[in-house]
């Protein structure tokens, strides 16, 4: 499995239970219109 480090840019909330979120894309990614990624977040706190 591939690993990038991505900065997030935005969060937008789009309904009480839909949150949308906008990375700047990591450098060496590519991809095509339809592809999809699975997110995995770590958080620093506790």
């Amino acid at each position: 499995m591939l690993e990038w480090d991505a900065k997030l840019t935005d969060k937008i909330e789009r309904t009480s239970d839909i949150t949308s979120f906008r990375f700047d894309p990591p450098e060496g990614l590519s991809y095509l219109p339809g592809q999809f990624f699975f997110i995995i977040y770590q958080s620093k706190l506790k």
